[in-house]
């Protein structure tokens, strides 16, 4: 194995380790504690579709995702039902404030026009 993480063969080295010992280059590849046999052991660990971890990292995420949508979803009705309370406060205060000329009429009509301009000069 190199560094950066690629395998180089010798061939040189291979055919003679296979004709030297063909029975233990078999073992190291294919036996019960063979590289290969390891190597399917470590995949399977992974990949295995209901326990293995990356079956198990992709739930988490799911899971993840589900409670962050939930979140959005619940703060976009949050957001709404406050937008409607502002507008319904709002709208009870312009209509609020379009009704106070005419309340002003009403008052200066019952203690007359300058009632309070009178009283506040002969102080």
């Amino acid at each position: 194995m190199n560094n950066d993480g690629t395998l180089t063969l010798d061939s040189s080295q291979l055919s003679a380790a296979l004709n030297s010992d063909h029975s233990g280059v078999l073992e190291f590849f294919q036996g019960t504690s063979g590289f290969a046999t390891g190597l399917s052991t470590q995949l399977t660990q992974l990949t295995d579709p209901t326990e293995g971890a990356f079956n198990l990292d992709l739930q988490g995420m799911e899971s993840t995702y589900s409670s962050l949508q939930d979140q959005i979803n619940d703060f976009q009705t949050y957001i709404t039902s406050q937008q409607q309370m502002w507008l319904q406060q709002y709208t009870q205060l312009n209509v609020t404030l379009l009704q106070w000329p005419f309340q002003q009429q009403e008052m200066d009509a019952l203690f007359g026009t300058g009632s309070y301009s009178n009283s506040n000069s002969n102080k």
